[in-house]
């Protein structure tokens, strides 16, 4: 009994190791986001645009801008296509003396965006596979608060996007953009090339794209590639270890097997001498 106990105990413990091996390698290969993504962007960067907003005059200052009106598109397709329009925002209208408070609050920012790019947390928009959301492009003339709400916003809907993503991100916009390129004639402003909007961001965001083409696959294909390598390793990992489980378990059976098959024969033999000494003794009749 204390052999089959012990053995019982052995053979739990490795299929409880098994498992454990076993979740952890499937919460690695479905993660999330990956890191640079998901703390790129914190709630500590939407304090700095609230506090660029009580910086602001509360009256007789307004502001001409372009901006990107959300109308029916995601949340996703809104972002990609106003995050340009941050940059230009901030380049042309939020310019502050030198190493001032809100200085550094607007350079964290286009910092925090720029960086969105460079690790491709979000793709710039490729006009030869979508096409440019001009249908979306509106002048505004606000105040200054109501342009960084309108940023606020934008930034709000990313971070919402990243946190309750449990996987890759889709970005893929071309048929959001595509279905209201018929409006193109409503707008006020003309169907023209993004970068002539964006002069003081081209050099930004030209190194941004060289980081892009550099990795030669898209996000989605990076993501699916590090998944497949990530499980593939495991179960080099994991069928070793279960086959390593098996034999040992089947080792253990055949030892146990074999000492209870000597226990029997020696308890056989004792009993048949027992048998023999007990003849022996009786008296003859």
């Amino acid at each position: 009994m204390t052999t089959n106990k012990l053995q019982n105990i052995l053979q739990n413990a490795k299929v409880k190791s098994v498992c454990v091996l076993v979740l952890l390698c499937v919460s690695l290969t479905m993660g999330d986001v990956r890191g640079p993504c998901r703390h790129s962007l914190t709630k500590d960067h939407l304090l700095h645009i609230r506090r660029l907003m009580n910086n602001q005059l509360q009256s007789g200052c307004t502001i001409a801008y372009t901006f990107i009106e959300r109308g029916s598109l995601s949340k996703v397709c809104y972002v990609k296509a106003a995050l340009p329009w941050i940059l230009d925002l901030f380049s042309t209208h939020f310019r502050y003396t030198r190493n001032s408070e809100n200085s550094q609050r607007v350079r964290t920012l286009r910092a925090v965006i720029l960086n969105l790019y460079s690790q491709q947390c979000i793709p710039a928009i490729d006009e030869e596979l979508e096409e440019d959301p001009v249908a979306f492009e509106r002048q505004y003339k606000s105040s200054p608060i109501e342009a960084l709400l309108r940023v606020e916003e934008v930034l709000a809907f990313y971070l919402d996007i990243i946190s309750q993503s449990r996987g890759p991100v889709d970005w893929k916009c071309e048929t959001e953009y595509a279905q209201h390129e018929v409006l193109r004639a409503a707008t006020s402003i003309p169907p023209t090339d993004i970068q002539t909007y964006l002069p003081d961001i081209s050099v930004e965001m030209s190194a941004a794209q060289r980081v892009k083409e550099s990795y030669g696959e898209s996000n989605m294909q990076d993501y699916y590639k590090l998944g497949f390598v990530a499980m593939t390793a495991c179960c080099g990992v994991i069928l070793p270890l279960t086959i390593c489980c098996f034999v040992m378990s089947k080792n253990h059976e055949r030892i146990l097997h074999r000492h209870q098959a000597t226990s029997g024969c020696r308890n056989k033999r004792l009993d048949a001498s027992e048998e023999e000494v007990e003849m022996e003794e009786l008296p003859d009749v």
